[in-house]
């Protein structure tokens, strides 16, 4: 009943019970944030007062907080540790993996290097039982541990080899609608840096559309050739669903399946060694603060020098855009480390710094 009652309260528009609304608002929210508010957050930007919502997200984020430190519930927290080369970033990640082991499951996502690596340090970190609570990750993997929970991991992925015949028969088909690139060239070289481009657009999750409409804003070649790259990046989407299928990307796949498999709901999720994200990845960013325990990022650089660091505190400003979006708080932590242990540490410290000399041995150099 009080359900239903608070439901009609909100519908109401008039002025003189816009404060009472706002307060059995609150009292709703309280109540329902007991594990997660993560969900109910999703719920008023969809249906209640969304104006409201957008324009007041820093103060549902703080009273998230507000509720967690004092009944002990759970709200997804993003945080970015930042460091220079050598400071401690990973470490401080293992730590917390070891300290929080067997409190819920943890996920270590890393790049596709590092994966091999980072599974050792996990295990040393963590003891002989860490694959009981903690798993390592690319994207890509868990991009295949959500397929298998929501159907999908069996079907046909192009390799690269499938990409380019595709990509051939797309060409020819196109060819008379083409201007730029109605007899392209038949080295293989050419497909290659084509299909480059697409998967880099696919990355990105640029739509056929938007890039459509940005050629017809573009006078001359230029113009011409973004558009004959719209007109085969949409007929080369479409032919991966030809025939019932659904060859897309893999990423692609699991940013559309994250939220309803679950497999993120109640877990630390830590992400380290990533120097930039995607597009995709970034909206696979946005699932994850949505869904998880807590999402943990690392980031090259300590605000130093904001040349030499340029990129990290690009990607810095897109994971705050992302928490704001998501409603989450967001902190930071800067790793300073200590003094340089050898020659080549000095040397990345002071190189684009000071003349400061080492005293120490070089043979290292």
């Amino acid at each position: 009943n009080r359900q239903g009652s608070l439901s009609r309260s909100i519908t109401r528009r008039s002025d003189q019970n816009r404060k009472i609304k706002y307060c059995f608002l609150f009292c709703d929210f309280a109540s329902a944030c007991q594990k997660s508010p993560n969900g109910l957050f999703d719920k008023l930007k969809r249906t209640a007062l969304p104006s409201f919502f957008s324009t007041h997200a820093s103060l549902w984020a703080g009273f998230a907080v507000y509720y967690q430190k004092t009944t002990g519930g759970d709200v997804v927290e993003l945080k970015i540790i930042t460091g220079r080369a050598g400071a401690g970033k990973s470490r401080w990640v293992l730590d917390r993996m070891a300290a929080r082991r067997g409190q819920c499951g943890q996920v270590l996502l890393v790049p596709e290097h590092a994966s091999h690596q980072a599974e050792v340090d996990v295990c040393r970190a963590c003891g002989p039982t860490a694959s009981r609570h903690a798993e390592v990750l690319t994207f890509k993997l868990l991009a295949s541990r959500v397929l298998t929970l929501t159907g999908g991991a069996a079907e046909v992925t192009l390799d690269n080899g499938g990409k380019l015949l595709l990509l051939q028969r797309v060409l020819v088909s196109l060819a008379p609608s083409l201007r730029v690139y109605r007899r392209p060239s038949q080295r293989a070289a050419f497909l290659e840096s084509l299909l480059a481009l697409i998967e880099e657009l696919q990355a990105y999750a640029v739509a056929p559309e938007v890039l459509a409409e940005k050629a017809e804003a573009i006078a001359g070649e230029s113009g011409e050739r973004l558009r004959d790259v719209a007109l085969l990046y949409g007929a080369y989407l479409a032919k991966l669903h030809e025939g019932g299928r659904d060859a897309r990307d893999r990423l692609e796949k699991l940013e559309e399946n994250l939220a309803a498999s679950g497999y993120a709901d109640n877990k630390d999720i830590f992400l380290d060694g990533f120097s930039y994200f995607t597009g995709r990845e970034r909206n696979i960013l946005r699932i994850l603060l949505k869904r998880a325990k807590s999402v943990t990022v690392t980031l090259l650089g300590d605000g130093s020098d904001s040349e030499l660091f340029a990129e990290g505190l690009r990607v810095r400003e897109q994971l705050y855009a992302l928490a704001r979006d998501a409603g989450v708080p967001c902190t930071e932590e800067v790793l300073r480390g200590g003094a340089p242990r050898d020659a080549l540490g000095h040397v990345e410290k002071h190189f684009f710094g000071g003349n400061v000399r080492w005293d120490e041995p070089t043979e290292q150099l």
